[in-house]
């Protein structure tokens, strides 16, 4: 029998922006790397990284682990992920997790004062991860990572690290990501695009917008399944799980989550190899784990799939019915299989 969807507000944590009850979360910090040059032409000026550190660096500084935020992800609610038995262990590793430009607490369309709304540049994941080298290099004064994890847009950035900084990172691990849009991502990604404009063009930003209503619910399909939303909610506790996305919503700010989805649409590992990802392959340099979920409706699987066989590297496949939050649902089987490879 169903249950009520109020029984599983944790499930959605992955996808919300709040940290959840009871994780413990460090200071926030926040870098000032001055102008950043764009991949596409011009400046990102006053660039602001922010991000959180667990655990501490060893005396050689070999055991810094980077973690990448998901689209509109930020850093307190990765605290989630982080401590013994989790994805990232802060016992082990000396744990930095960054935010993302454009999720509105490193720079962003919200929080840049020379650059608000629309005057913000067009950014590519490309950047993201710009800002995230200088950040490790010049602020941190790190010269080498021993790895760097994402999960979703966060797996994006951790492909654009393999081909971007080769040998950087020793080790890489991508969780939902994908080396290249497929024409599904394409699809659902364009979808909210248009939802969004609309949005805006309607005007307040608030749960009375039937846009906004209309992204919660594109967001609550396409981060579960048919089977599983069908088998956890009941069909009477829509209108409370649509509150709940719709609330989400609401809590971000719309020119940062348009800059967001605009840099995953771009988004190809193989841009500067002329569009063929086996040659984007022979320049990785790190030991890398894929993890791809073949329920996922967010980020097609076969991309990511079709990378690693290039790489002659076994994927870690998560077949369960949760789709693309399967690194929740699957979270033991996850963080045991990352654990063994960052060793």
């Amino acid at each position: 029998m169903p249950c009520r969807c109020s029984a599983l507000l944790a499930v959605w944590l992955l996808a919300g922006l709040t940290h959840p009850a009871g994780a413990e979360v460090a200071p926030l910090q926040t870098a000032a790397i001055g102008d950043l040059p764009l991949e596409g032409g011009g400046l990102l000026r006053d660039c602001r990284v922010a991000y959180r550190t667990y655990g501490t660096l060893n005396a050689g500084r070999s055991n810094a682990v980077l973690f990448a935020t998901w689209y509109m992800g930020r850093s307190d609610a990765a605290a989630a992920l982080v401590g013994p038995g989790r994805l990232l262990d802060p016992e082990r590793h000396f744990v930095v997790v960054v935010d993302a430009l454009a999720n509105g607490v490193s720079t962003s369309p919200s929080t840049s004062p020379g650059q608000r709304a629309d005057s913000f540049p067009d950014l590519t994941i490309g950047d993201m991860v710009a800002a995230q080298h200088r950040l490790i290099t010049a602020h941190l004064g790190l010269t080498s990572l021993h790895a760097v994890i994402g999960v979703s847009m966060g797996g994006m950035q951790a492909f654009e690290w393999m081909v971007a900084h080769p040998g950087f990172a020793k080790r890489i691990v991508s969780v939902h990501g994908t080396p290249r849009v497929s024409t599904y991502d394409r699809l659902i990604w364009r979808e909210e695009l248009v939802l969004l404009d609309a949005a805006q063009a309607l005007g307040e930003w608030g749960p009375r917008n039937p846009a906004v209503t209309a992204l919660a619910l594109l967001a609550i399909r396409y981060t579960s399944t048919p089977s599983r939303l069908n088998r956890t909610v009941e069909a009477a506790a829509v209108p409370e799980l649509t509150k709940f996305w719709v609330d989400l919503m609401i809590g971000t700010n719309p020119h940062d989550r348009r800059t967001q989805l605009l840099a995953m649409d771009r988004f190809d590992v193989a841009r500067r190899h002329d569009g063929k990802l086996e040659r984007a392959a022979a320049t990785v340099r790190a030991r890398v784990l894929i993890v791809v979920a073949m329920t996922d409706q967010a980020v097609s699987p076969e991309p990511s799939l079709a990378f690693a066989a290039l790489l002659g590297q076994k994927p870690l496949v998560l077949d369960g019915t949760c789709g693309h939050l399967a690194s929740h649902c699957e979270g033991e089987r996850l963080a045991a299989a990352a654990a063994e490879f960052l060793r």
